[in-house]
């Protein structure tokens, strides 16, 4: 039996920004059918891969490479370790003389060492050396990888890195090989390169990203990725400080739509910064912004007095001075000068209220842009206060209520979205909910039993038991 190379399956594959895929699965069938097809350890075809195929802590095949049966054609399927299906291929055939074939073309260039995450070349490599385009190192410690962060040419080309995790550059700096892809314009199929290391891939501080979207996540504009507990700290006199050591302070900064789609720049803080905003005004809030310097990718913190706007393209931008307004059809912000407003990257993280010398209270924005609130007991006519904290009025807000005890055919846990009320029904009232910046208030029916709902065990209308009941939110926004 002849095997060849597979095409797909042999790349390292990421869970995350920063995560290997360790214990991700790949299953492989026949091509468009869910028919197992062996696989095989080597190009002699006589070791049967797993199926699935686990990856190991650095996710690869644990079994070494996989070869594919000649002319059959494979269905690939990558799921995590709980079976949970993240990708897949069809109609995959084996690659014709793949064992010659390499990921990785030899310079020819002599790099020289400058630190663990930078080093220069003779005469104007830009070309081949372009930002996202991944390098292979060779060094004291080993082979190593990374993604190219800066390419910039004057007397030297000089190369800044995002080393790929635990890895470094270091004095013992002797070659370097480039990718066969280049990082403009993606060859690959985006099925593909969402789970490869060779694909049009840009980084900033550390995190990964594919055409500008972080590996293994979503796109998420205007958004507060991750972060540390209480990162915005009050800092000395007029000044804010970020806290980023218990957490790297993670923000999507969006920068409009690109060749490929939405561009969408992560940022990764992992040092605390103190006084990261400062000169606020003071005797108002301020309003807290992450800036990413276009050019360098620096990330430095900006202020205005004008909370920012939320709002679609059909909508003037404003060019008020210092209003920040985010079109999230085009996902552009946009400062005004009082003449005009211009692009720029960045993105709302939270505000402060200033006195006349000192910040007296610090409010971050919600990280990932969404609410879910606790469970509230249902009490007929009494508000429910929330400090959702988005930043701007939510446009997604759902208003549940969720059975904590078997009621009207529907089990522990069923939850009724937008409950609404009936005032025919005499002693039900109508329910109310609204929210703003920073809050939501939801407000039940006057009655006792405050909701009429559809009982799942007859198909008749009902009222609930308020204490079998419990009322919460879920918000969020549309970017």
């Amino acid at each position: 039996m002849s095997v060849l190379f597979s095409p797909w399956g042999n790349q390292q594959f990421s869970a995350s920004g920063t995560a290997l895929a360790s214990g991700h699965k790949i299953f492989t069938y026949a091509a468009g059918s869910s028919t197992p097809l062996a696989t095989f350890t080597d190009s002699t075809g006589a070791t049967p891969q797993s199926n699935p195929i686990i990856l190991n802590s650095l996710g690869l095949p644990t079994n070494g490479q996989i070869w594919i049966t000649s002319g059959l054609a494979y269905k690939f399927v990558w799921t995590d370790a709980n079976d949970v299906p993240i990708d897949d291929v069809d109609d995959i055939t084996g690659v014709t003389g793949a064992a010659s074939v390499s990921q990785w073309v030899a310079s020819g260039l002599t790099p020289t060492y400058i630190s663990t995450t930078s080093f220069t070349l003779a005469g104007d490599q830009t070309s081949e050396f372009e930002v996202g385009r991944r390098l292979q190192f060779t060094t004291t410690g080993g082979t190593v990888y990374g993604t190219i962060f800066t390419s910039a040419y004057g007397a030297l080309t000089t190369v800044t890195m995002t080393m790929d995790p635990g890895q470094v550059l270091d004095s013992g700096l002797s070659a370097v090989n480039f990718s066969i892809l280049t990082a403009d314009p993606l060859s690959v199929p985006a099925t593909i390169a969402r789970a490869g290391a060779n694909a049009d891939i840009t980084s900033l501080s550390g995190v990964t990203t594919i055409n500008g979207v972080p590996v293994g996540w979503a796109p998420k504009r205007q958004t507060i990725l991750a972060a540390a507990a209480a990162p915005l700290v009050i800092g000395t006199g007029l000044a804010v400080n970020l806290a980023a050591t218990a957490a790297p302070y993670r923000l999507s900064i969006p920068a409009g739509m690109g060749t490929y789609g939405a561009i969408d720049y992560p940022g990764n803080i992992t040092v605390d910064a103190a006084s990261f905003w400062s000169g606020l005004t003071a005797n108002v809030v301020n309003y807290l912004f992450v800036d990413r310097n276009t050019t360098t990718g620096a990330l430095t913190g900006v202020a205005s007095v004008l909370p920012y706007i939320a709002q679609d393209a059909d909508t003037a931008v404003s060019v008020v001075n210092g209003q920040h307004t985010y079109d999230y059809d085009t996902g552009i912000m946009y400062v005004g000068n009082g003449a005009t407003a211009s692009a720029v990257q960045r993105v709302a993280v939270g505000e402060c209220l200033a006195g006349a010398a000192t910040i007296t209270t610090v409010t971050p924005y919600r990280k990932m842009r969404h609410y879910n609130s606790a469970e509230q007991t249902i009490t007929a006519g009494t508000p429910v206060v929330l400090s959702h904290n988005l930043g701007v009025q939510p446009n997604q807000v759902t208003h549940v209520i969720r059975n904590k005890t078997t009621e009207g055919g529907y089990p522990v846990g069923y939850e009724i979205p937008f409950p609404a009320g009936n005032p025919s029904a005499g002693a039900v009232a109508n329910t109310s909910i609204s929210a703003d910046r920073l809050v939501v208030r939801m407000i039940p029916g006057s009655a006792a039993n405050s909701y009429l709902i559809v009982l799942a065990a007859t198909g008749l209308t009902g009222t609930i038991t308020n204490t079998n009941w419990r009322q919460l939110a879920y918000i969020g926004t549309r970017w």
